[in-house]
């Protein structure tokens, strides 16, 4: 799924976000350098998309701004490399603009500070944080980087940033890489217990999210394609009670070609070209185990 521009719009509560404001919905993804993130009252740009420091008082109502570490920095700060500094604005963005995306400044400051090291870690070994899965021994020093008051929350970040690699342009880490990290942050479970570990559920609760998205985005299709399977095994076994039952002795099923197509049953083809046809191939290569080609 690519961006879709349309469905883009600033989710920050404040009275100065308005549908006709100038920073409202950025015309291209990601945002052009030249872009207004923050705009006051009186109709004057504060930020652009592009700079280093972004000042959101505005928004907040007092001071607060948030760094990407490819301006000046204090000597204590991490240095991010300007190519990385850039995937970090565009996450930033996507957190701003996608739906329901973030609603408080505060919010979006303490995020981008929450991933902000694993891109100086990246700085400094030389790489691109979109491509940090491919370096393994890399991606195993992040998990030392985290705080452990905020590290089950910058793994359900990083979960997100995963699930929608496609609207956001880039990951960060693959499932592999969340597995690693997951297991390598301290485990705060010192005995067993009938409880699910916060880690796990929190990341359930991403899944979860991510799953009812995909649902809503594809419900027509998927209820056409449901319509569309359901006449096919009633054409096939003359009802749908005959088709569910156990004891039906001759196969008919419209999705295996497994055996000859039976005298009035109709065979088409394996359920991938029907997911295909209706536009869900990609939506059930995501969510369910890779399909045989002849199956019932």
């Amino acid at each position: 799924m690519k961006m879709d521009i349309s469905m883009l719009r600033l989710m920050v509560d404040s009275p100065l976000v308005t549908s006709s404001s100038a920073n409202f919905r950025p015309p291209t993804w990601p945002p052009t350098d030249d872009f207004p993130v923050v705009i006051d009252k009186h109709g004057n740009v504060i930020t652009r998309y592009g700079e280093p420091i972004w000042d959101m008082w505005p928004w907040h109502g007092k001071t607060l701004s948030v760094s990407f570490g490819d301006g000046k920095q204090r000597k204590s700060a991490g240095v991010v490399s300007q190519d990385n500094a850039r995937l970090l604005r565009q996450i930033a963005a996507w957190w701003l603009y996608r739906s329901r995306g973030v609603r408080k400044a505060r919010t979006i400051c303490d995020q981008i500070l929450d991933l902000k090291p694993l891109f100086v870690l990246c700085s400094q070994e030389g790489i691109l944080a979109s491509r940090l899965s491919q370096f393994p021994a890399v991606a195993d020093k992040v998990a030392d980087l985290l705080p452990a008051s905020r590290a089950d929350g910058i793994l359900i970040l990083l979960h997100t940033l995963f699930e929608y690699r496609d609207e956001v342009g880039f990951m960060l880490l693959d499932r592999e890489g969340l597995r690693r990290l997951a297991a390598a942050l301290p485990d705060h479970e010192n005995r067993q217990t009938p409880y699910i570990p916060p880690r796990i559920w929190a990341y359930q609760l991403v899944r979860l999210r991510a799953f009812l998205d995909d649902f809503l985005a594809h419900q027509k299709q998927i209820e056409s394609c449901y319509h569309f399977c359901l006449e096919a095994y009633m054409k096939n076994y003359g009802s749908l009670t005959e088709a569910c039952s156990n004891d039906r002795a001759t196969p008919r099923c419209p999705f295996s070609g497994s055996t000859p197509p039976q005298k009035g049953a109709q065979y088409y083809g394996p359920f991938c070209s029907t997911t295909k046809r209706f536009g869900l191939d990609a939506l059930f290569e995501r969510w369910c185990v890779p399909p045989r080609q002849d199956t019932e």
